[in-house]
């Protein structure tokens, strides 16, 4: 997550849709007074990953106007990202995380039955703000609506941009920041190897996924 309150730019990290890279070069441009949270600052009652209604109370409880700046978020398609989540995290048979204290990695949850059956839960900083399809119970936590939508589900962001367009926010950086932006090109995280998905786990994850099924159906 980045507040340039230089640039008058929020971004909303949305995590394995190549935050890392557009993290790391709003960093570059991030002067004395901007906010860049990459672990969980419990002082400030800041997230990496916090969704944009959280961002926007946040800075309302501190005197700042969140509708005079412009807020982004980037996002992916979800198998690609879902795929790439489950590789990095590798939840065990009971959902827990590598992150996770009592993880067990001698039991590893095969990626279809993660689909299906897994979950993710929700930072404290931003559970309150959620959107009423979202579910701790299933892993719509990770879906878009989750990022920017709040309770009423209205949407928090100006603009969603899609990671496999690089070029597309690169050039919306350019127009924010007055100068040419370059995103480090991450790679696919071996998207090209993800397993046949059947038809019933696809529909389960357009049912947790809308907004992003919705802008990938024709990709």
């Amino acid at each position: 997550m980045r507040i340039l309150h230089s640039r008058k730019l929020i971004f909303v990290s949305k995590p394995r849709c190549g935050s890392t890279s557009v993290r790391r070069t709003l960093s570059k441009l991030m002067v004395s007074g901007d906010v860049g949270v990459d672990t969980p600052n419990h002082d400030l009652r800041l997230h990496p990953h916090m969704s944009a209604p959280a961002i926007h109370a946040w800075l309302r409880e501190r005197g700042v106007d969140p509708n005079s700046y412009t807020t982004f978020i980037i996002t992916r398609n979800p198998f690609d990202m879902l795929w790439s989540y489950y590789n990095f995290f590798l939840p065990d048979m009971k959902s827990r995380y590598n992150y996770s204290r009592d993880y067990d990695d001698k039991n590893i949850m095969p990626f279809l039955e993660w689909l299906e059956s897994g979950r993710v839960g929700v930072g404290k900083y931003w559970e309150k703000f959620l959107p009423r399809h979202v579910r701790t119970t299933n892993l719509s936590p990770l879906s878009l609506e989750a990022h920017i939508l709040n309770e009423n589900d209205i949407s928090f962001a100006d603009e969603v941009l899609k990671i496999e367009d690089v070029s597309r926010c690169e050039e919306f950086l350019r127009d924010q920041l007055g100068k040419k932006v370059e995103i480090p090109r991450a790679n696919g995280s071996g998207a090209s190897n993800i397993c046949h998905i059947p038809s019933d786990i696809r529909e389960k994850i357009a049912e947790d996924f809308p907004m992003e099924t919705r802008m990938y159906s024709s990709s």
